[in-house]
C-alpha cells in the first residue's frame, strides 16, 4: 500500500489486520510534506522479516525477506516516489532498489513517472528515461504495462520482478 499517510503517532494496532503481519515505513516527521508512507501486509503463516536496515539513505520504501518451505528467499519491496521527491531521496530510492535487485526480488509501488511508455521502454523526460534504463540495466522485468482506468493514460503503479515469469497475469 502506498501513500498510507501513516505516521509515528499512529500505532500498529490502528492499521493492522487480523491474520497479517504489518511492515511499515512512514514519511519522516522532519519533512514538511503531507501524506506518503508505505505499508506491506504479509499473511501470518508466511515467514517474513524486515530487511529495512539495508535501506540506503532516507526514502519511502519498506523491504521484507520472505522464506518459502525450501529455504529460498524472496525480497519484497514497496516504494513510494513522491512527485515532489528531493534529489537526495530519489538517489536513495534508486540505490536501495539497486541493492535489492541483485537478489530474487519483487519490487512494487507508485513511482510517479507518468510519461513512460512501457511498451516502447521510453520516457519523455530525462528522469523517466533514466529510470527505464536503470530498470533495464538491473534486469528487472516490468509486469504492469497497461494503464488503470482511473489514471487516464498514466501508469504510476508498477511491479518489477527479478525473474521474467515470476508474476502471472491470470
Amino acid at each position: 500500500m502506498t501513500e498510507s499517510w501513516a505516521n509515528e503517532k499512529i500505532e500498529d494496532a490502528e492499521i493492522s489486520f487480523s491474520g497479517f503481519t504489518l511492515f511499515r515505513q512512514h514519511r519522516s516527521s522532519c519533512s514538511n510534506k503531507k501524506g506518503g508512507g508505505v505499508l506491506l501486509f504479509i499473511k501470518d503463516y508466511i515467514s517474513a522479516v524486515s530487511v529495512n536496515d539495508e535501506v540506503i539513505g532516507n526514502n519511502e520504501s519498506v523491504w521484507v525477506k520472505v522464506k518459502n518451505g525450501k529455504n529460498d528467499e524472496l525480497i519484497i519491496g514497496v516504494c513510494y516516489r513522491s512527485p515532489s521527491i528531493t534529489n537526495e531521496e530519489d538517489i536513495s530510492l534508486m540505490e536501495t532498489i539497486k541493492h535489492f535487485s541483485n537478489k530474487f526480488s519483487l519490487i512494487m509501488g507508485d513511482f510517479n513517472y507518468n510519461d513512460i511508455n512501457w511498451n516502447t521502454l521510453s520516457g519523455d523526460s530525462c528522469n523517466s528515461q533514466e529510470f527505464v534504463e536503470t530498470m533495464n540495466d538491473l534486469f528487472l522485468t516490468p509486469h504492469v504495462k497497461k494503464r488503470l482506468e482511473d489514471r487516464g493514460q498514466n501508469i504510476l503503479d508498477l511491479i518489477f520482478g527479478s525473474e521474467p515469469d515470476m508474476v502471472d497475469d491470470k
